[in-house]
């Protein structure tokens, strides 16, 4: 009986040098780099109004949130594509004025396919100063509004969603961008005035009385 036990604990000190011996040559075996990947971000903006807001925001809109200057006078995108991942606005009531807000999406394709958003319409109301208005959506994929764009010019005052906001209100649009590092960008390009050659700029208003805030802006 004790020659079976002293037996069987010196297999067992045998099996576990052999797999601590395995490890550690596993260790030592050089491995390849994971090959590179071009990455890709996630960033919200935030906008406030100064008025009433009322318009649309186009695919020229999307690109001016992530510029560079080139030029004291010429800006050009950071990103080789962007989309749209979600929408979130508040407008607040102000004494006996209600606070309402609503987003219509309006991507539209212009491939042969046709491909176009519902065009639904959201909206939300408030009379109550301390309980918003709210609307939250968040982009598909398979519509022009949740889908990647790249940074050129084609269609670049194509609307992507029609935003009627009271103020006081807030807007946050969440973006999923792939900047250009392994690619140029496209050949979308704007115009400011007084710009750093080097700065990254947002344009400060893409709609009438929505302010981008929290970042670097430019005219």
């Amino acid at each position: 009986m004790k020659n079976n036990k002293s037996m069987k604990s010196k297999k067992n000190k045998q099996s576990l040098l052999k797999d601590i011996d395995k490890k550690l040559q596993q260790d030592y075996v050089e491995k390849p780099p994971k090959s590179p990947s071009t990455p890709k971000y996630t960033i919200t903006r935030r906008f406030t109004t100064s008025g009433t807001v009322f318009g649309t925001f186009t695919l020229s809109s999307l690109y001016d949130q992530f510029l560079v200057a080139t030029s004291t006078t010429v800006l050009i995108p950071t990103i080789y594509a962007v989309k749209i991942k979600s929408i979130k606005i508040w407008a607040s009531a102000v004494s006996s004025t209600e606070g309402s807000c609503s987003l219509i999406p309006l991507g539209m394709t212009t491939d042969n396919m046709s491909g176009s958003d519902w065009g639904i319409r959201l909206r939300e109301e408030t009379t109550t100063i301390d309980q918003p208005a709210h609307i939250s959506y968040k982009t598909k994929p398979y519509y022009p509004i949740g889908r990647v764009h790249l940074s050129n010019t084609s269609s670049s005052s194509g609307g992507l969603f029609a935003l009627y906001c009271t103020d006081p209100g807030i807007v946050d649009i969440t973006f999923t961008v792939m900047p250009a590092v392994y690619a140029n960008p496209q050949g979308y390009s704007t115009t400011s005035s007084g710009l750093t050659v080097g700065y990254q700029y947002a344009k400060a208003t893409p709609l009438s009385n929505l302010n981008t805030i929290d970042v670097q802006t430019c005219t």
